[in-house]
């Protein structure tokens, strides 16, 4: 059985909390968090933009080309980030999607803005 292509790009263009931590305290120039959730939120990973997934390609334009875009939505569960990622990563930028969400990152008790 063939691995659908859309499938294998996200498993490529995933990224953990903590490579996502490392990259914020060691290059944080180099990168750009989206928090793609729908709605209210009260907390979001430091520094991130917040573009609700409706609202990607509508807003891509604010996104940079030249920096590593990363996404990430509520949970493993939910497949916001999935989708924007995919869309970003079909525009050409060079996008990755954090896995577990902000979940995820909450359980490794990283640092939460709001």
């Amino acid at each position: 059985m063939a691995i659908p292509d859309d499938l294998q790009t996200i498993v490529r263009a995933s990224i953990s909390p903590v490579e996502v931590w490392g990259l914020m305290e060691q290059k944080p120039n180099r990168l750009v968090v989206v928090d793609v959730r729908n709605g209210p939120v009260s907390f979001v990973l430091p520094g991130a933009t917040r573009i609700p997934l409706h609202m990607i390609a509508k807003r891509e334009g604010e996104l940079p080309h030249d920096k590593l875009v990363v996404l990430y939505s509520s949970d493993s569960s939910c497949n916001l980030a999935t989708r924007a990622t995919v869309a970003l990563l079909h525009a050409g930028f060079d996008a990755r999607q954090m896995t577990g969400g902000i979940s995820g990152w909450s359980l490794l008790k990283l640092p939460l803005d709001g």
